[in-house]
């Protein structure tokens, strides 16, 4: 085992500086709101309502937590086990519904409402989603595959980036920690004619805890946001980000008993050759059409570019370049006490990879070309039955196609490292809950979701190098199962009490069985917790 140690976590603060343009006195009447738990999760923030187990940060408690990554901030927060290869939060994936080295494309993450999820199993360094410019993070525990599709089958994780303002505000903060842990931020956002406009730098670099774990990242954060009341209203984010991080390896038991700071790579004297970088770029739009005071139509669109140097060694290096487009087109309205969102939601990843045999890449060998295509259409709706009793359902059905060709010109012949192949499949998802609540601060829910998840392309197609007894897999099925769930909370004005219970349980879970060297669907599994 690595560990994640919390040496990581900045110990003491060089400066901190607030530069807002309220007087004074205003500041002094400022108090650090608590973290609230919603049970009636409002999606998006739109209209049709449904039950959940939900935990929300402000963005005064985000800054008053003194979390680097939003991971730290759930692990240390919201008690998220937070697993990670390179053993540093930052670089890892929350575990969510029992999930552990399957959870990174069994959780989406939304910025803006737009995923960020990579279309393979490796996860999104939360380094590229950096803390400044955050004013919300929600945290939606269990399955919401009819609203958000395939990622969505532990929970999502939504991150809201900064709002519309009128006045001027400056942020400027710096830390420093352990294992010469440093972090710098700026923030200035601004009304200009109407508009809104916001900046944000940050930057970080560490040691890191073990030997060969350092990394350093810098991200821009660009936000314009139009005039409010008029019949169309946008919203405009780039965000730009570098990263390096180094690998330390794993260790066996007695290693890490030893010394649990030692790298394997180091000893032997390779430890230049493991290492990663990754360059991201995202540009993002939202627009909102004012229907009528009872409907509003929606847009959301994205591009994101992602470039990775990968390097495992003396002989493994590898070049990723990701592209994703994505649109999300929602109809949302309200009728007395019914309410309801309908809409549908379109990705094309495209990515391109090189391997090389040196690590100035001068001599690629390898090649792969792939494109996947997710298409899905989803309907919700809630209904108020009287002011105790709320009652909702929604229905989806999403599809998806995958192109996958490789090339290995060293050994040209070995259809296990060259192909031409594609596949395709699609999946219903179906939710249904019902809530009650009273003046006294009870609520009871139960809801119950049919679920689906897409096979990553690295779990069908063995592109990377890793040699599988079928190089496309097109007989491995979707994940479908089954997930219920029942939640209760009491709140007054000094206690709060909650409670959840889920079962969920998946035909055709995709796992790596090492007698068969290939990904399988097993039979059925089964997931209890509270």
């Amino acid at each position: 085992p690595t560990g994640v140690n919390p040496g990581l976590q900045p110990r003491a603060w060089a400066a901190c500086l607030l530069l807002v343009s309220a007087p004074s006195e205003h500041l002094k009447s400022q108090t650090t709101l608590s973290r609230t738990e919603v049970w009636a999760t409002r999606l998006s923030g739109v209209s049709a309502d449904t039950p959940g187990n939900n935990t929300t940060f402000t963005r005064e408690e985000i800054e008053n937590s003194g979390a680097a990554t939003v991971a730290e901030l759930l692990q240390n927060q919201a008690g998220i086990p937070v697993g990670s290869f390179f053993g540093e939060p930052g670089l890892g994936t929350p575990i969510l519904r029992g999930f552990a080295e399957g959870a990174s494309n069994r959780t989406l993450i939304l910025v803006d409402g737009v995923p960020v999820v990579r279309p393979d199993i490796s996860s999104t360094p939360w380094f590229q989603l950096p803390m400044g410019p955050l004013e919300e993070v929600e945290l939606l525990r269990g399955s919401r595959t009819v609203r958000y599709g395939t990622n969505a089958l532990a929970g999502v994780i939504s991150l809201e980036t900064a709002r519309a303002t009128d006045r001027f505000t400056g942020t400027v903060e710096s830390a420093v920690g352990s294992d010469a842990t440093y972090r710098n931020r700026l923030g200035l956002t601004s009304p200009v004619g109407g508009w809104s406009l916001g900046g944000h730098f940050e930057d970080q670099r560490s040691d890191g805890y073990r030997d060969n774990s350092g990394y350093e990242t810098s991200s821009l954060h660009l936000t314009f946001i139009s005039p409010a009341g008029s019949p169309v209203e946008g919203r405009w984010t780039f965000s730009a980000n570098d990263l390096f991080f180094e690998n330390p390896g794993p260790l066996t038991e007695e290693q890490f008993r030893e010394d649990p700071r030692q790298s394997p790579y180091v000893e032997f004297g390779i430890a230049d050759s493991f290492f990663n970088t990754e360059d991201s770029i995202r540009a993002t739009q939202a627009l909102t059409w004012n229907i009528s005071p009872d409907m509003t139509l929606s847009l959301n669109s994205s591009w994101q570019g992602r470039d990775r140097e990968l390097n495992f060694g003396p002989g493994s290096h590898t070049d990723n370049e990701l592209e994703t487009w994505f649109v999300e087109p929602v109809l949302t309205g309200n009728s007395g006490e019914f309410s309801y969102e309908l809409g549908m939601r379109a990705t094309r990843d495209d990515l391109d990879l090189t391997r090389y045999q040196d690590l100035d890449r001068n001599l690629p060998f390898a090649f792969a070309d792939l494109q996947r295509d997710l298409f899905g259409v989803f309907a919700l709706g809630s209904y108020q039955i009287n002011e105790q009793w709320l009652v909702s359902a929604g229905a989806a059905w999403d599809t998806y196609s995958l192109n996958a060709a490789a090339n290995d010109t060293t050994f040209p012949n070995d259809p296990g490292l060259n192909f031409d192949r594609s596949g395709s499949d699609d999946a219903f998802a179906f939710e249904a809950a019902l809530s009650y609540r009273n003046s006294e601060g009870l609520e009871v829910w139960t809801r119950y979701d049919r679920v689906h998840r897409f096979p990553a392309i690295d779990e069908i197609a063995a592109y990377q190098g890793f040699i599988l007894t079928d190089p496309f897999n097109v007989d491995l099925q979707p994940e479908r199962g089954h997930n219920l769930e029942i939640g209760a909370s009491l709140a007054t004005e000094c206690l709060h009490l909650s409670l959840t219970g889920y079962s969920l349980w998946l035909d055709g879970e995709i796992g790596y069985d090492f007698t068969e060297n290939s990904n399988v669907n097993f039979a059925r599994t089964y997931r209890l917790g509270l």
